[in-house]
C-alpha cells in the first residue's frame, strides 16, 4: 500500500483558543444554526455564527488547516420551508468564509430508509454538491451500516464510520470518529496503527478523535502515516508528497 493519504484529524470539540487548538490539530467541525432574529418578523432568521467570526477564524489557522461545516437542527430534520431554506444557504455562505472543503451533516432516528427521506436527504446533498469537495453522512436509528452506505454512495456521499469499530466504505475519501466506548478510553501506537490501515489509500481521510488524549493520538497517527510514506520512499515504491507531512504551525509536544 503506498501511504499517501492526506490526512486531516480533529477533535470532538474546541477548548480554549482556535490558535492554540491549531498546534495539536490541523481539522474542525463548525456547527451553523438559522436562528430566528431578535425584533423581527416571523420566519426571519440569521446565521450562528455569523459571517465576521467564520472569516476571523480562517484567518487564524494556516491555509493548511481544514473545517468541516456541520449543518443544524433544520437542515437535520429535512422539512421543507424556510428554516430550511435559511439554514442551507447559511451553509454555502459558511463553507466560503471558511474555506471549507466538508460538509457534514447529522440525521436524528426519525429520519428513516423510507422513500420520503431518502428522496429529501439526496435532494440536499444534491444542491450542496456543486461547491463542496467531501459531503459526509452521520444517520442514527434504525439505518443499518450497509444499506446506508449503499445509498450514500449513490449520491456521492461518504458516511461517518469509527474504523476501529466499523466497516469503512470504499471511495476517494473517508469520514470518521474515534469514539472513545465501553472500556476504550484511548488508542495505544498499535491500535492506530490498525485505523491507518483499515483506513487505507484515499485521496483524503478526515479524522475527529473523541477521547481525552486526542493531541497524542493525532501526533501517533501522523508518525505511523509519516514513517508508512518515509519507508515506500526508501524501498522506491513512491516519492512522499509534500501535503502528508502535515502540522504547519503545530508544535511538537
Amino acid at each position: 500500500m503506498v501511504m499517501s493519504t492526506r490526512f486531516r484529524i480533529g477533535a470532538q470539540a474546541l477548548r480554549g483558543s482556535l490558535e492554540s487548538y491549531a498546534k495539536h490539530f490541523d481539522f474542525l467541525e463548525v456547527s451553523v444554526s438559522s436562528l430566528p432574529s431578535k425584533g423581527s418578523q416571523e420566519g426571519d432568521f440569521r446565521m450562528e455564527p455569523g459571517i465576521k467570526a467564520l472569516r476571523q477564524w480562517r484567518k487564524k489557522v494556516p491555509t493548511s488547516f481544514d473545517f468541516c461545516v456541520v449543518g443544524g437542527k433544520y437542515l437535520s430534520q429535512l422539512r421543507p420551508g424556510g428554516a430550511l431554506e435559511h439554514e442551507l444557504a447559511s451553509v454555502q455562505v459558511a463553507v466560503e468564509a471558511l474555506q471549507a472543503k466538508c460538509f457534514l451533516l447529522k440525521t436524528p432516528s426519525d429520519i428513516t430508509p423510507a422513500p420520503l427521506w431518502r428522496d429529501r436527504l439526496a435532494s440536499v446533498f444534491e444542491r450542496l454538491s456543486r461547491t463542496i469537495i467531501c459531503l459526509a453522512w452521520e444517520p442514527t436509528g434504525v439505518w443499518e451500516l450497509e444499506e446506508a452506505i449503499s445509498v450514500a454512495k449513490k449520491w456521492g456521499v461518504f458516511v461517518v464510520v469509527d474504523p476501529a469499530r466499523d466497516l469503512v466504505p470504499e471511495g476517494r475519501m473517508f469520514y470518521g470518529r474515534l469514539r472513545g466506548l465501553g472500556e476504550t478510553r484511548s488508542f495505544g501506537p498499535s491500535a492506530l496503527e490498525r485505523v491507518v490501515e483499515a483506513i487505507g489509500e484515499r485521496q483524503a481521510a478526515y479524522l475527529i478523535i473523541e477521547t481525552r488524549g486526542a493531541s497524542r493520538e493525532a501526533k501517533e497517527i501522523r508518525r505511523i502515516v509519516q514513517n508508512k510514506c518515509s519507508h515506500e520512499f526508501v524501498m522506491g515504491i513512491k516519492a512522499p508528497p509534500d501535503f502528508l507531512f502535515f502540522g504547519k504551525g503545530m508544535e511538537e509536544e
